[in-house]
């Protein structure tokens, strides 16, 4: 018995400093590839580099555990809802041009001519409106581009920590850490802030549910 016992507590605390190591687990792989200059274990772990050498490192503290839910699906819905605007706003540039063919023609020339010549009259209120109609287009397609970003992030992320491709049709939640860790990189000594993210997501159209495993997502320095 006294035996049965023994071999049950060795078991239950494996288990506890398996599931407890996990997200520390990450983080000294992550540096140890960052000694050894090891690419393919940096990219297996990891969407960014450390900033910076590493000698020896000491984890100060793994913080409490986040979750929230997967947007995926809500972001795709606002990049297309971004592309519709952008083409209707196209079209109406397209007519507003058309309808003011002669005084956009001369707008043209004259700035061929004069990047700094001073419009008046009703040629100084179509410059306005004009102007006002590229610079509102130029902020949706920067505003189209950063959700842009973020999709790919999402799906980058998201992949990695599952290891298969990420469609709009995941959904679930995304699980996070901070991990606060002293850095001496062979000279000095510095605090940084690791971001560990683990992305439990599932399909329910194929019934897929890939096994997550905790990955970097970001790394910042403290000040």
């Amino acid at each position: 018995m006294s035996g049965f016992r023994t071999l049950a507590l060795g078991s239950t605390l494996a288990l506890l400093v398996s599931c407890g190591g996990a997200e520390q687990q990450v983080v000294t792989t992550f540096l140890t590839a960052v000694q050894g200059n090891d690419e393919a274990t940096l990219s297996g772990v990891s969407l960014v580099k450390f900033p910076g050498s590493v000698a020896s490192w000491e984890i100060l503290e793994v913080g409490p555990e986040s979750k929230e839910p997967f947007l995926l699906a809500e972001i795709r819905k606002e990049f297309v809802g971004l592309e519709k605007e952008i083409e209707i706003n196209n079209e109406r540039h397209s007519n507003f041009l058309s309808d003011n063919a002669k005084k956009a023609e001369e707008y043209q020339r004259r700035l061929q001519r004069d990047p700094e010549y001073k419009f008046t009259g009703e040629m100084a209120d179509f410059q306005a409106e004009l102007e006002a109609r590229i610079a509102a287009q130029k902020e949706l397609e920067e505003k189209l581009e950063k959700v842009r970003q973020r999709i790919i992030g999402l799906r980058d992320a998201a992949g990695l920590s599952m290891n298969t491709a990420v469609n709009d049709n995941f959904q679930g939640d995304v699980k996070g850490r901070v991990v606060r860790l002293k850095v001496n990189d062979g000279s000095e000594e510095k605090i940084y802030s690791i971001v560990i993210r683990r992305y439990e997501l599932s399909d329910p159209e194929r019934n897929l549910t890939p096994m997550a495993r905790w990955i970097i997502t970001d790394i910042e320095e403290q000040a």
